[in-house]
């Protein structure tokens, strides 16, 4: 009976679709001043940057996933499996955006690459880095 609970508990762990992610409350800084607190979950595992916002329906408003890489390089994502349309605002180690690819293709195989090596990308809903006057050149603050 125990080696039957341990399997069936087994088979639930690795059945998860989400793993687990820490949230933050982040914001950028542009000529114009502050924008609003995005609150978003932290993809800091080889694992959580895999699975990504993929398989998610929805996200909350002012919310977002923020991928932090252990070095910057040139970044390349993709939508597979990803319902939403999305902003992805790539970042240097510095803080500074360096280019978005706005409106993304949900579904999409097509890679979505940095101009530039970064350390950081954001996802946010499409439209959501023009409604929070996010654009190159603006200044990533966070936590940590």
């Amino acid at each position: 009976m125990k080696i039957f609970l341990s399997l069936i508990a087994m088979v639930f762990l690795f059945s998860c679709k989400e793993p687990v992610a820490e949230s933050r409350v982040i914001y950028f800084e542009n000529s114009s001043g502050k924008t609003p607190e995005i609150s978003v979950e932290i993809a800091d595992t080889e694992l959580s940057r895999q699975h990504g916002l993929m398989f998610r329906r929805e996200l909350c408003e002012n919310c977002g996933m923020l991928f932090i890489f252990p070095d910057e390089d040139f970044r390349a994502f993709w939508m597979k499996d990803t319902y939403l349309s999305l902003d992805i605002i790539f970042i240097r180690e510095d803080g500074q955006v360096i280019n978005i690819a706005n409106g993304t293709i949900p579904f999409s195989t097509r890679k979505i690459p940095s101009t530039a090596p970064a350390k950081y990308v954001l996802e946010v809903k499409a439209g959501d880095a023009s409604k929070f006057g996010i654009s190159p050149g603006a200044k990533l603050h966070h936590p940590g």
